[in-house]
């Protein structure tokens, strides 16, 4: 997949690292400075590469310390987005943003390895406590 900025191309190079294992679990990256000359990039284009990769627990960094590779986790977070609509069966596009919103939300969702569950807020008063409780906790 072609990246139009560079930082999304040094995001894509080094989470492609992480889950090839040529960075294996709990191995210190280099030094931002010495990463950055590595990738020929400047120190500016690499830290918003790694806080993506932050943000997935990708990695994990330690100020003062460094960066270190977390084990790459083939499983998906799991995000549950309650809605609420009057009528299910019915989607009132002029006033219910629901339909224009989700599919971006689910891109994302895709784009940091997590999966998105929708669920409509009646679905749960149906349930009793423990039913609920284990819908939203699977």
């Amino acid at each position: 997949m072609v990246r139009d900025t560079k930082k999304m191309q040094i995001y894509d190079l080094l989470k492609e690292r992480i889950e090839s294992g040529f960075y294996s679990p709990g191995t210190q990256l280099p030094k931002e400075v010495d990463l950055a000359v590595e990738l020929g990039v400047s120190r500016v284009t690499l830290r918003p590469a790694l806080e993506l990769l932050e943000l997935e627990r990708l990695v994990r960094r330690e100020k003062g310390v460094g960066t270190f590779a977390r084990a790459f986790n083939s499983k998906k977070i799991r995000l549950l987005v309650i809605v609420s609509r009057n009528d299910p069966n019915q989607i009132d596009y002029a006033s219910n943003p629901f339909p224009y919103i989700m599919p971006c939300l689910q891109l994302e969702a895709d784009r940091m390895n997590t999966a998105l569950e929708i669920c409509d807020c009646r679905s749960l008063l149906t349930l009793d406590t423990k039913q609920c409780s284990a819908r939203i906790i699977e």
